[in-house]
């Protein structure tokens, strides 16, 4: 991996973030916004069909860019920017991380920076958020767009950052970043290390940052929803993209992993130990009363009130494998658990389980819907578990009715698309070309 990342963005002015003594830094702990920090609200996966969060999810199928690129989804997260202000949106925060950042903070030593993928238009409420918590970075950077209007991918971006700090601070000996995305962990981690082949002294860490995922209320978010195709059809023709309509009631069954499941299967993957694990779960977790009152569970996302749904029975699974594809789904290769003692699992001689072989599941990262298969099945990862490691995965069959995002009249495309045009960098109607002619 080359460790120049040309983007066009010439140097970056440090200037703006006031005086450092650039002779006193010796260290730079960078912090990702979004669902690292910040538990930022993703589509709930209870209320939406599949389609529906494909095209909420994307950067370039809505004008407004969709679901990371309008300002109204932060400020709608919880009650409001002006009730959560004045509570430092209590709740939203991943507060081991915000401990973490203080300290990093505090040190005067440390080069302590906000990097996050968003561009310079969430600044404002951004900044506001994390002022309510008391949190003052050092530095808190927006991806930026090239003179010649060319906005660069979010990893090549932070790439690019990583080295210009390191031109201007010229002391640091060791960096620390917090991360939540797959791609973006491996990626730095590479790059990083192919850095310290040319300087022995440049240490390096990356925490992996696993939480749950949050959700707005029901009636906010489908009133956010609507108002983001009102606005997108408003600018669709000029764009000459398809119009799209709020469908109701939408039938269809699905097969789900539960919220706690999403969360060890994350965890997993990052080697972080199961009693981690409990306890992250534990702290970002409603109790509720029960018999036992060590027993922790999560709360499902709320569903739309006036809509029905049933779920069968689970099934349960012996995890032998997990991995991930792209930053959309994790890979798990898994044994239907009938036939076996599940108590007994983690021995050797009696759990003879085949690790690379079994059913392959395909969990969204951020609805926990399960897929049993994809297209392309060569951008997949795997990490074999130990006997020790597997655990018991539960899936479950549910019918319900959804809301859906449909076109509002038959619409043909002019031009011819691949599902490898997210990654290859197709223009966004929001942001312009991601790469360049």
């Amino acid at each position: 991996m080359s460790l120049n990342v040309d983007i066009g963005l010439g140097t970056y002015d440090f200037s703006k973030w006031g005086y450092i003594d650039v002779h006193k830094i010796k260290e730079v702990h960078i912090y990702d916004f979004d669902n690292t920090l910040f538990q930022t609200p993703l589509p709930n996966a209870n209320i939406w069909s599949n389609q529906a969060i494909r095209i909420l999810m994307a950067f370039n199928i809505l004008a407004n860019g969709g679901w990371f690129f309008d300002p109204h989804v932060l400020a709608a997260t919880g009650d409001g920017v002006e009730v959560e202000e004045k509570r430092a949106w209590e709740g939203w925060w991943n507060e081991k991380i915000v401990s973490q950042a203080r300290e990093s903070i505090r040190r005067p030593d440390v080069l302590a920076v906000l990097l996050t993928g968003r561009n310079e238009g969430f600044r404002g409420i951004v900044e506001k958020i994390i002022a309510s918590k008391g949190l003052d970075f050092q530095g808190v950077v927006f991806k930026l767009q090239a003179p010649d209007g060319f906005w660069p991918q979010t990893l090549n971006f932070k790439l690019w950052f990583f080295n210009e700090v390191y031109r201007h601070f010229l002391y640091i000996n060791s960096t620390r970043i917090y991360e939540d995305r797959p791609s973006h962990i491996e990626a730095f981690s590479a790059w990083l290390t192919e850095r310290k082949k040319k300087n022995k002294n440049a240490d390096f860490e990356i925490i992996a940052v696993a939480e749950p995922p949050k959700y707005l209320k029901f009636k906010v978010e489908i009133a956010l929803v609507r108002g983001m195709l009102t606005a997108h059809n408003l600018k669709a023709p000029s764009l000459k993209l398809p119009l799209y309509k709020f469908v109701k009631n939408v039938i269809a069954t699905v097969v789900t992993v539960p919220v706690a499941e999403l969360h060890h299967i994350r965890n997993a993957f990052f080697n972080i130990p199961i009693a981690e694990i409990m306890e992250s779960v534990s702290a970002n977790s409603s109790r509720r009363n029960s018999h036992d009152s060590n027993s922790t569970i999560i709360c499902e996302p709320e569903y739309p009130p006036d809509t029905s749904f049933n779920s069968s029975p689970g099934r349960l699974w012996i995890v032998t494998a997990i991995g991930r594809y792209r930053d959309e789904y994790w890979t798990v290769r898994a044994e239907a658990a009938e036939g076996y003692d599940c108590e007994k699992i983690h021995e050797i001689d009696v759990a003879d389980i085949p690790s690379l072989y079994g059913t392959i599941l395909y969990v969204s990262m951020s609805t926990g819907i399960v897929k049993s298969e994809i297209g392309d099945i060569g951008a997949q990862q795997w990490k074999t578990l130990a006997p020790s490691e597997r655990w018991i995965l539960r899936t479950n069959i549910r019918k319900e009715c959804t809301y859906d995002i449909r076109y509002k009249r038959p619409y043909v495309s002019s031009l011819k698309y691949s599902d490898d045009d997210l990654t290859a960098g197709r223009a966004s109607p929001m942001t312009g070309p991601t790469k360049r002619k």
